[in-house]
């Protein structure tokens, strides 16, 4: 599905800032391993809970760790665009793997899909964000950002652009298609190929009940769009706490909680169709509803901004080859520092 380079005109030369793109929520949990080890995710309480009913819990985790259903393919076939990472280091020596209360596919899975799609359709960019890292040590965040560079090589965009100026119009004139978001702080020394944290705010609304999390939306939507140097996520997602967990072992995620609060979420984006500032929105199971057409039928309803503060020809941009990775670049003064308005809450 190419849908970016059917964009109006207009805001093929915007900020990405000002398109609304789909994305999916713990995006590799279609990979989860029901017999599989438990991950270094789990709250220290639960975690020992598991570990002494490891038979009877790992179903249960399993169901209420699931989020989404369709395989990274098939939600780049359905025009999803923006993906949401947790990695671990594991299961097996030399691997890192998405997890969610158990392990998935290798991570690598994710680039290759990504690198694959891109060949076959040059229109479309990506945001790949990795933005949970468990049982890390620095030798495995450099072995996965030599693994992320080898993997994606020139599609990756560099840091060192301002987000601000990165638009579809400027990156169809380079190689770059992925902006890579690595949210830990060895990102500031591979600016080269990744972007830190600073690059985008991703508010978790915290909520297990579809009226607070509206609640919650409403007000981070009353605020205004943030500065269009930062990506803004709409997390449309209601997160299960232990004890929902523990009163409805037989559930899921999927039937009690994340097919009703997609449902809401679509909804209520829908309602103000008619002035919208969305940006990225991403939801548990993006089949449900044909989640993503939804998301891409907003652009239709966009109005340029009045005021154009930035750069639109984006001819600056030098894509860096992917070399160097034994000397690290030094980070720029100051830029990595995370803005206010784009500090990263935890997110489920």
């Amino acid at each position: 599905m190419d849908w970016m380079g059917e964009l109006p005109s207009w805001m093929q030369s915007y900020p990405l800032s000002t398109i609304a793109i789909p994305g999916s929520h713990d995006s590799g949990t279609f990979s989860l391993d029901p017999n599989g080890p438990f991950a270094p995710d789990q709250p220290k309480t639960l975690a020992t809970i598991l570990a002494t009913f490891p038979c009877i819990a790992r179903p249960i985790v399993y169901r209420w760790s699931v989020t989404q259903s369709l395989h990274y393919d098939d939600q780049l076939a359905s025009g999803i665009r923006y993906f949401d990472l947790r990695v671990s280091s594991g299961p097996e020596v030399n691997q890192y793997s998405v997890v969610h209360g158990l392990y998935g596919l290798e991570i690598m899975s994710c680039l290759q899909c990504i690198r694959d799609y891109s060949t076959k359709h040059p229109s479309e960019v990506f945001i790949l964000d990795i933005n949970h890292f468990y049982d890390m040590q620095v030798s495995d965040h450099n072995a996965l950002i030599r693994m992320i560079v080898s993997e994606l090589g020139d599609l990756l965009v560099p840091a060192q652009a301002s987000l601000e100026s990165i638009t579809l119009a400027g990156l169809w004139q380079t190689k770059g298609r992925v902006i890579c978001i690595y949210q830990n702080s060895i990102a500031h020394f591979f600016a080269k190929f990744v972007w830190c944290s600073a690059a985008i705010t991703s508010p978790w609304p915290n909520v297990t009940d579809k009226g607070k999390l509206i609640s919650y939306l409403d007000t981070r939507y009353e605020m205004g769009p943030p500065p269009p140097r930062i990506l803004y996520a709409t997390q449309g997602i209601l997160t299960p706490s232990t004890g929902v967990i523990v009163r409805h072992p037989m559930s899921s995620l999927k039937t009690d909680m994340a097919l009703g609060a997609t449902d809401t979420v679509l909804k209520w984006i829908t309602s103000k169709e008619e002035d919208n500032w969305y940006n990225i929105v991403l939801v548990d199971f993006v089949n449900y509803e044909k989640f993503a057409a939804q998301i891409i039928a907003l652009n239709r309803t966009k109005r340029a901004p009045a005021i154009v503060s930035f750069p639109l020809l984006f001819g600056h941009l030098q894509l860096v080859p992917p070399s160097g990775l034994d000397e690290p670049s030094k980070p720029k003064s100051g830029s990595c520092k995370v803005p206010e308005e784009a500090r990263n809450e935890d997110s489920s």
